[in-house]
């Protein structure tokens, strides 16, 4: 089914952006369609059977339908091109459509929590029939497609909105799944657990929404870059045979196709300034083209054939080697003239200790071995690689 939908409505021949507008359209579409149709016979069920908790699971898939057309506003508005005010586009608005979903879900949890207190206060007779229990166990049916359906297309197009809204559904599932149990209790023996479960379903649904918000307000923020974007950045610089060493990559993150990232490259001193800059450039120009990524780098020049610069660059890694919260050094270098040495020194993210403490142990051991003047910035290793 999902495949024939996406045969059907997205344009294979369409660019990455214009196939990613595409899917986050039938995937909003397809939700609105499926979250209200539940929404109208769980709520149509329950108000003839008196079940709270299938009502509020009714208004569940209500509210997950106003999400969707949240969802396809997203879309629509982070497709918009850069202007004047946002010269790197709108790709953000996913982020904050994916906050505005994860938001609509806590309230929701709030409002099914005050209504199954209530319900546990005054208990009801649920009425029950086949009809109604088949209800239910069609619309788990129909939700366990619909969050395949949004994880498949989230994850192909890396989208957090419809990541969040598969899982919502397969959140559904679950809620659904005790509103069948309180059907059940109700049809087979005396217990009346009716706003129990509601409240049970609540907590859920409230605890789901809140995790959703924390996700969106560390995207909008700025959290840790994923790993096996960086590694990919990484690989593909490396694999230029002018390239000795890349480190320090930062990524700025506009949206889901809009990416900025900054690096620095170690290259031999050797090249010119002219020739160290062309290969700067081609390598932006190639992961550009390749990826649409916005890279700029930093030119790092390392000294070859210095023997001396070799041995006091050994001698401060053995030395290093023996601290535990030492991660490494970048951008080692010698200038001969003045004798001094400078390179960068990278304390573990979650060290506690005194980093200037550290510093001035190391500065006072190679300053004692070799007639130079080392000059160490010290830093953690954080969303550094």
């Amino acid at each position: 089914m999902v495949n024939y939908l996406v045969r059907r409505y997205i344009d294979q021949n369409s660019n990455e952006r214009k196939q990613r507008k595409q899917y986050g359209y039938l995937a909003g579409f397809a939700g609105v369609f499926v979250n209200l149709f539940l929404a109208v016979i769980k709520v149509v069920s329950g108000l003839f059977s008196g079940s709270i908790s299938l009502i509020g699971d009714g208004l569940n898939n209500l509210s997950d339908g106003g999400t969707n057309v949240v969802t396809l506003i997203g879309f629509k508005m982070s497709d918009k091109p850069p202007d004047k005010e946002h010269p790197f586009g709108h790709g953000r608005t996913e982020y904050v459509a994916a906050f505005i979903v994860s938001f609509v879900i806590m309230l929701l949890g709030y409002e099914l929590f005050q209504s199954s207190l209530e319900r546990i206060f005054n208990p009801k007779e649920i009425q029950t029939n086949l009809l109604v229990l088949g209800i239910i166990i069609f619309s788990m049916g129909v939700k366990v497609w619909l969050a395949y359906f949004y994880y498949k297309i989230g994850r192909k197009i890396d989208s957090q909105v419809l990541i969040a809204a598969g899982a919502d559904s397969r959140n559904d599932v679950l809620a659904t799944a005790s509103v069948l149990i309180s059907f059940l209790f109700a049809r087979y023996t005396d217990w009346v657990v009716d706003g129990y479960i509601g409240v049970i379903v609540a907590l859920f649904i409230f605890l789901n929404g809140v995790s959703f918000i924390r996700e969106s307000i560390n995207t909008l923020l700025g959290n840790r870059p994923d790993k096996d974007f960086v590694r990919k950045i990484k690989n593909y610089i490396k694999d230029f045979e002018e390239i000795e060493s890349v480190h320090d990559i930062i990524v700025h993150d506009y949206g889901p196709l809009s990416k900025m990232v900054s690096a620095h490259v170690d290259i031999s001193a050797n090249y010119s300034l002219v020739l160290a800059h062309e290969i700067a450039d081609r390598i932006e120009r190639g992961i550009f083209e390749d990826y649409k990524i916005s890279l700029v780098l930093h030119v790092d020049p390392i000294l070859d054939g210095c023997h001396e610069s070799a041995d006091i660059k050994d001698d401060v890694e053995t030395y290093l080697s023996g601290y535990a919260e030492v991660k490494g050094i970048h951008d080692f270098r010698i200038l001969e003239q003045d004798k001094v040495v400078i390179f960068d020194l990278f304390i573990t993210e979650d060290y506690d200790g005194d980093i200037m403490k550290v510093k001035r142990k190391v500065v006072e051991y190679l300053e004692m071995k070799h007639t130079y003047h080392f000059i160490i910035h010290v830093r953690k290793k954080n969303h550094y690689l």
